[in-house]
């Protein structure tokens, strides 16, 4: 949809249809504009535990043992601010962002994180749509501009 929209011809924003996010897009936009970065990824430090012993192994020999070990990930929030000549590299049909930024990368392009610390929401499950609902309630003035109601 983006190759569609008309005067794209300085940065914008792209976010996820599926995200309850307090982000703050100025913030994330004057970034972006300082990174000299053609994209800008949003991102946040998630953390999974495996909740077995993970084992190293050369061949049949175990070299190592790491109980439930908690990996750390960065993570993209869906959250984006692309310069407009990104597009160029949109192959045709249906493309998603990650298709994007590896294109990016792989011209060379530089793309860049934005570290955000804040609340953010999938509300991609009824779970997530749930959760994100209540918070949403709770904690209006985060998401929604204005004095509170």
């Amino acid at each position: 949809a983006l190759r569609d929209l008309p005067g794209l011809d300085e940065p914008f924003l792209v976010i996820n249809g599926d995200v309850l996010t307090a982000v703050d897009p100025a913030a994330l936009m004057a970034a972006h504009r300082a990174s000299g970065a053609q994209l800008t990824v949003t991102t946040q430090v998630r953390e999974t535990t495996i909740g077995a012993g993970v084992l190293e192994l050369d061949g049949e020999a175990v070299t190592g043992y790491a109980e439930k070990p908690v990996l750390r990930h960065v993570v993209s929030l869906g959250v984006y601010c692309l310069q407009p000549q990104t597009l160029d590299l949109l192959p045709p049909g249906r493309v998603d962002i990650p298709a994007l930024v590896t294109a990016l990368i792989a011209a060379g392009r530089p793309v860049r994180r934005y570290a955000y610390g804040g609340p953010w929401f999938d509300i991609g499950t009824r779970e997530d749509h749930e959760r994100a609902t209540t918070e949403l309630a709770e904690h209006p003035e985060r998401y929604l501009p204005g004095p509170a109601s």
